[in-house]
């Protein structure tokens, strides 16, 4: 089977995988992640085909955390993503170190900067109209809902910082990096690896995350496109990492003024 074919079919094993678990609501629904995705990843491994490997292997490790249930994901849940990509980039840099091709800064120019902070303040606005409209704001509400107890300049000043660098990290790597680039690659489209990278992330934050629903899933999926624009004209991940830190900040000190 030539190897478009087989890395066009993992991604769309892997897709159908994430929507049975994340778009049905069944007690037990991420096993429709892991088991597809497991064989999948065993594939590849069989055919030896590395962005594939790379890219299954990611998503596995990281669907494999939500049927393990660490309890301590449930208080810190940018464990499990930063961990998947950190985790996969590694064994597959031991194995196969030129299939990774995201971990570059870039180059920011004075254009693109004038793009980052117009991105960030149409993101910033966005968040905000869409929170006061929603009556749903995710399982992130919840989190920060747990930490009342926590001092409030703790929460404030290290604990949301914290949270919004490394989440974002582990986000724009997943997507921004690793997918964009393995779609890419093994579709020979960019516009196709812009869409998948954005729809898939669109399609995480659908139920659980902050935005949520169908309007969310729009906006998220707008973010994707921009944030994988910005990637491809610096060719790196510092210009879209820092307009998702800017972001992933809004969404963190709004709820902590509307929950603390």
């Amino acid at each position: 089977m030539p190897v478009k074919t087989v890395s066009l079919l993992t991604y769309f094993l892997i897709a159908f995988a994430f929507f049975c678990a994340y778009f049905t609501p069944v007690d037990g629904k991420e096993f429709f992640a892991v088991v597809p995705l497991g064989i999948v990843l065993l594939g590849m491994i069989w055919v030896r085909v590395w962005p594939a490997i790379y890219l299954s292997l990611t998503f596995f490790i990281f669907s494999l955390y939500f049927v393990l249930e660490p309890k301590w994901l449930a208080t810190i849940p940018v464990h499990a993503p930063l961990f998947s990509v950190l985790f996969s980039s590694f064994i597959v840099y031991l194995a196969q170190p030129s299939v990774i091709a995201w971990n570059r800064f870039g180059k920011i120019d004075a254009k693109t900067w004038m793009q980052m902070i117009l991105s960030s303040i149409c993101a910033v606005a966005s968040l905000l109209i869409w929170a006061q409209w929603s009556d749903s704001l995710g399982h992130v509400a919840s989190m920060i809902q747990s930490l009342k107890t926590a001092p409030f300049w703790l929460v404030a000043l290290v604990l949301i910082p914290l949270f919004s660098l490394l989440m974002s990290l582990a986000e724009e790597i997943l997507y921004r990096g690793i997918m964009l680039d393995t779609v890419e690659e093994l579709t020979g489209s960019a516009i196709t690896a812009q869409v998948v990278q954005a729809a898939t992330y669109g399609a995480f934050h659908y139920a659980k995350a902050f935005p949520n629903g169908s309007v969310g899933f729009v906006m998220v999926f707008a973010f994707g496109i921009l944030l994988g624009y910005l990637r491809r004209r610096t060719k790196g991940l510092l210009a879209p990492y820092l307009v998702h830190v800017a972001a992933d900040l809004t969404i963190g000190y709004f709820l902590i003024f509307k929950f603390l």
